[in-house]
C-alpha cells in the first residue's frame, strides 16, 4: 500500500511530494505511539510543561565541496505541551 493510501485510510493529507508524505505517516504513528504509551502509564517525561523543537534547515547539496560554506535559510520551531503531545504554537 502506497503512503498516500495509507493517510487516505487514516483520513490525514493527501497532498504532496513522496518524501513529505513518508514524514507525515512516520509522524503520525510516532504521535500515536507515545499516546498510547501515556495512555497505558508509561515512561513520561512531565518534568517540563512545554518543549521547544528546532529543526535547522541549510543550504545542502549532495554535490557540495568539502569546504561548502553552508548557510542557515531557516529553523522553524514547534512549541508542544508535554502532557497532551498537542502542538501549542508554532
Amino acid at each position: 500500500m502506497s503512503c498516500q493510501a495509507k493517510l487516505a485510510d487514516l483520513k490525514l493529507d493527501t497532498r504532496g511530494v513522496k518524501d513529505v508524505l513518508k514524514t507525515r505517516l512516520k509522524s503520525y504513528f510516532k504521535k500515536r505511539k507515545l499516546m498510547q504509551s501515556v495512555l497505558e502509564g508509561g515512561p513520561t517525561d512531565t518534568y517540563y510543561d512545554y518543549i521547544c523543537v528546532v529543526d535547522f534547515e541549510a543550504t545542502c547539496e549532495e554535490n557540495n565541496l568539502p569546504d561548502f560554506l553552508h548557510e542557515i535559510i531557516e529553523f522553524p520551531m514547534v512549541l508542544i505541551n508535554t502532557h497532551t503531545l498537542e502542538i501549542v504554537s508554532w
